[in-house]
């Protein structure tokens, strides 16, 4: 890429000399000059380059990064006689023939951008009620019969292929800066996700779409489903099929996704737990981190979805036997859990907010399954559960 041209172009646009521009406009003009970057590329190389500004990058200071063009810097990870050097591409980090070693500064503050990046890409209410309704019947199946694992195989990683990008990206009126994150467990039906953002949102334990007031549908939220980019993390593989040949950038590399949701949590202040009648939710080793992590930063958690009804014939599971998908994952996540506040001190704190929110749940319960004979001696034992919300 000739850093010349790169000049020409942008001093042209910058008419008021304030020395940025925002990341798509940005992003627009790169991919004029060189139509063969595509937007992961664009996004690593803004990243690598320090050209980012504002509190969530969403601004490129363009002369940074016209001098990480001219200059580029004479690392291990930069080999001048790759063709990608050539063409002034192997400034991307992660390519496979720039090599994988970077300057542990230059991760560092990766690290911390691309967490700024990931909360940039929230969404309203009103954006994921629409989303059910575009794809309320999809390829034939309801989505109320699939999970949420289904949603992000069938229709999120097929819908985002073309432009290999985050679900939040393509949703109708643009990013949102979220004020609560969700944790769930992927193998859970994806409407019970949807109910428990609405109860959330509403305050409401049996709320719908109906019961939302336009306030309630302008409030905002996080996902990884929505938010992580699932072209550079998981796609391409038996459970989640795709063709689209991006690179993955996994736990070793500074611009992966998945395990950037502690330093995100910094800029969020609420979080939910979706809950199952089967405590699956509470078995996947990502949530209890997430709900680890709230803890540490004191983040308000509320508990939302569904308990068993009979809490005695539970096993309340340990986050020591949690199930992960990669097992560095599940180490790395203990070891956190150990040094603070302690595997037992924190598997009590979980087990004791759950048992805490069990009237609530299973008068939820009954009254979802109209069971009077239950509900009256709940109500009869704890009156204020007839206005119960969540908060």
């Amino acid at each position: 890429m000739d850093s010349e041209a790169v000049k020409e172009v942008f001093t042209k646009a910058d008419t008021v000399g304030k020395g940025t521009f925002g990341y798509a406009v940005v992003e627009a003009v790169l991919m004029r000059i060189d139509p063969e970057l595509e937007g992961s590329e664009i996004r690593s190389l803004l990243l690598a380059s320090g050209s980012l500004r504002g509190s969530q990058g969403e601004f490129v200071d363009y002369c940074a990064l016209i001098d990480f063009f001219a200059s580029p810097p004479a690392s291990s990870w930069y080999q001048p006689g790759s063709k990608q050097a050539s063409e002034q591409k192997a400034l991307v980090i992660g390519k496979a023939e720039a090599g994988k070693c970077v300057p542990q500064s230059l991760a560092d503050a990766s690290a911390t951008d691309v967490a700024h990046n990931l909360y940039k890409r929230g969404f309203s209410v009103r954006q994921l009620m629409d989303f059910v309704k575009k794809y309320h019947t999809h390829s034939r199946i309801r989505i109320s019969d699939r999970t949420t694992a289904d949603v992000v195989r069938d229709i999120i990683i097929p819908e985002t292929r073309q432009k290999r990008c985050a679900m939040a990206e393509l949703f109708e009126g643009g990013l949102k800066e979220p004020v609560c994150l969700v944790s769930h467990c992927w193998g859970q039906n994806f409407m019970l996700l949807v109910e428990a953002i609405m109860a959330h949102a509403s305050g409401q334990v049996l709320a719908n779409a109906e019961m939302c007031t336009e306030d309630d549908l302008e409030k905002t939220y996080w996902l990884c489903i929505f938010g992580v980019n699932q072209h550079v993390s998981i796609c391409g593989t038996e459970s989640y099929p795709c063709d689209c040949r991006a690179e993955k950038w996994l736990n070793d590399h500074p611009l992966c996704e998945m395990n950037k949701f502690g330093l995100m949590m910094k800029h969020i202040s609420e979080h939910v737990l979706v809950m199952d009648n089967n405590l699956v939710s509470l078995s996947r080793i990502w949530v209890l981190k997430e709900l680890h992590t709230a803890l540490s930063l004191g983040i308000s958690t509320e508990l939302c979805g569904d308990v068993p009804g009979d809490m005695s014939v539970i096993h309340m599971p340990s986050v020591r036997d949690a199930l992960a998908t990669r097992e560095e994952d599940k180490r790395f996540i203990l070891a956190d859990v150990e040094y603070s506040p302690g595997v037992e001190a924190f598997d009590a704190m979980v087990s004791n907010r759950v048992w805490a929110e069990h009237k609530k749940f299973d008068l939820i319960d009954a009254v979802a399954k109209r069971d009077t004979k239950r509900a009256k001696p709940l109500l009869a034992a704890d009156p204020t559960l007839c206005n119960v919300q969540l908060r």
